[in-house]
């Protein structure tokens, strides 16, 4: 790790002749350059300055000092380190790796020694090589036996970073300080055992949200969290009817007698231990809401006649889970067309991302061999290749990877940009599971992709 802008910083002196601009041309020349290396003394590169860049010595050695008296230390990396230290049961070996003088580390060598951070500092002084010739970088590898492939360089040059990547390590640029401490986090932590964490703290509660944020108490989301999770302790739902509701309680945003749905039936059908003459029978009712096409509506209401696709999608697996896919052909045929298509690009009225169809859809593929279930596969397959890493949107990225996930497909960009989006608290971002059909509200929630990073990081099984 880098010490100065990293752990460190100062600020440019007011008070003296030498402008913040001049100062930085200063430590960017060659002159400053050989000090740095321990190649010339103090005296000889003050004098060879003075004369660079019309000013006297003196002059500049005030400047440096007062500059040096601004020094800011960031006691919260040094915490996070300690950390990281900790969390790795003492596995993680920290060193630094500073273009300094030898005179200028002294100065800061009293500090550096009271965090107990590091196991050795290597200055460009003593080595007499600087960041980013490669010299300086062999040095510190030899002289620790570090494989390159297993260290993390941290840097604010990105010439640096370079540099330590070419050589084989993974880097880091510390431009953003809250943004590096993330990325440092998640590099030495466990993204599973996190988001697990996040879930067991929040458990019971990780209810849905509007993007006006009004929150929503929903059967929906929790049965989403419980298939992802397979815990019934995180969720909380509600039913006390053989067909479920959305909501649990009353509607929020919408009419006090909302309808059962087919979309949250389902889930709690696949997701919950149910009577099999129930199921069967509610099986039997849905049949009973279809349009003139023969496809299935979204509502146990015959005045709420909504079609949505992916609903389709998703009741498909609820049939061929019990042996009744032949009752419908005709959405799955609608499937085939939708896909053949591409007509799921725009979502549904209950779905903004169209990668839902492939999450249901993959999972209806892997659980059944039949024929037309066979011939569907490899459309699905060849749609789903199309969108892999096609966006970082935090559900669409989830939905892709638990889709190839279950067809056996590698997926490698959604992979690390799941990884990218977990969030401090060990969660992840906040996505829209769905929408309100008639108003286009977008409904979010931080429970349900948590659930689902968790179960494809554990599929993945490397991160």
């Amino acid at each position: 790790m880098d010490l100065g802008d990293v752990f460190f910083s100062y600020s440019s002196p007011t008070e003296s002749s030498i402008k913040p601009s001049q100062l930085k041309a200063i430590f960017s020349s060659p002159t400053w350059h050989e000090y740095e290396c321990g190649s010339i003394s103090k005296q000889e590169c003050f004098g060879m300055i003075g004369i660079e860049f019309e000013l006297r010595p003196e002059e500049l050695e005030y400047t440096i000092n007062l500059a040096t008296s601004t020094l800011q230390y960031d006691e919260d990396l040094v915490a996070l380190v300690k950390e990281l230290k900790a969390t790795t049961d003492g596995e993680l070996r920290v060193f630094a790796m500073s273009n300094v003088s030898i005179p200028d580390y002294e100065l800061l060598h009293k500090d550096l020694s009271k965090w107990g951070i590091f196991e050795g500092v290597f200055t460009s002084g003593r080595v007499g090589a600087r960041k980013p010739d490669f010299a300086f970088y062999r040095y510190l590898l030899e002289k620790t036996k570090v494989d390159p492939q297993s260290a993390i360089f941290v840097d604010d040059r990105i010439e640096n970073v370079i540099a330590a990547e070419c050589l084989g390590m993974q880097g880091i640029v510390y431009n953003k300080a809250e943004s590096a401490k993330t990325l440092l986090r998640k590099k030495f932590s466990d993204p599973v055992r996190r988001g697990e964490e996040y879930m067991s703290r929040n458990a019971g509660e990780m209810f849905s949200m509007t993007e006006t944020g009004v929150t929503i108490r929903d059967n929906f989301a929790q049965l989403l969290i419980l298939h992802a999770s397979g815990n019934r302790d995180l969720v909380t739902l509600e039913s006390n009817r053989p067909t479920w509701c959305m909501f649990i309680g009353e509607p929020v945003l919408a009419d006090s007698n909302f309808p059962d749905d087919f979309d949250t039936t389902t889930l709690a059908f696949l997701g919950l231990e149910m009577d099999k003459e129930l199921m069967h029978s509610v099986m039997d009712e849905m049949l009973k809401y279809v349009n003139s096409d023969g496809l299935l509506l979204t509502y146990f209401e015959h005045n709420r006649p909504r079609l949505d696709p992916f609903v389709n999608a998703n009741v498909l697996r609820l049939f061929y889970r019990n042996g009744r896919g032949k009752d419908l052909a005709k959405p799955l045929a609608w499937m085939r067309q939708i896909l053949l298509m591409r007509a799921y690009m725009h979502g549904t009225r209950y779905y903004l991302c169209p990668d839902w169809i492939f999450y249901y859809l993959s999972q209806l593929c892997a659980e059944n061999s039949d024929s037309e279930i066979m011939e569907l596969r490899k459309l699905v397959e060849d749609r789903l290749a199309e969108r892999c890493g096609c966006d970082s949107d935090m559900m669409g990225v989830v939905l892709r990877l638990l889709a190839t996930q279950a067809l056996g497909m590698t997926n490698d960009r959604d992979l690390r940009s799941l990884i990218s989006l977990q969030l401090d608290d060990g969660g992840w971002e906040n996505a829209w599971v769905c929408i309100y059909g008639t108003t286009k509200m977008r409904i979010g929630s931080r429970g349900v992709p948590t659930a689902m990073a968790v179960k494809a990081l554990c599929a993945a099984g490397r991160y």
